[in-house]
């Protein structure tokens, strides 16, 4: 899954190091190749390292116990920031305007 998500996003990076490569004409093939591999065997490590990271939070109790009591103001927090800052771009009279046209 994570190539699959990765991969797309690094595409176009890829092809331009491709091009680059292939003008100056050492071995693009396989240049490209490492370049690609070494990208993915980062994202592996860090997907492995992350993966290790939650089920060891999921396995412990004290995170069990505790992560409702700190994520449920975590997540208030989150939310009221956001709107404060959408509430500009959303309180304008154009919107106010289109909501009226929809009653």
């Amino acid at each position: 899954m994570m190539v699959g998500m990765m991969l797309p996003s690094a595409l176009p990076m890829i092809l331009l190091f491709t091009m680059v490569q292939r003008q100056q004409g050492d071995k693009p093939v396989l240049m490209t190749a490492t370049f690609a591999a070494g990208y993915l065997l980062i994202w592996g490590g860090f997907a492995l390292v992350a993966a290790a990271l939650q089920t060891e939070a999921a396995n412990s109790t004290a995170m069990n116990t505790k992560a409702a009591a700190v994520a449920a103001p975590l997540l208030r927090l989150a939310l009221k920031t956001n709107r404060r800052a959408a509430s500009p771009h959303c309180d304008g009279p154009g919107i106010q305007q289109s909501h009226r046209d929809l009653s």
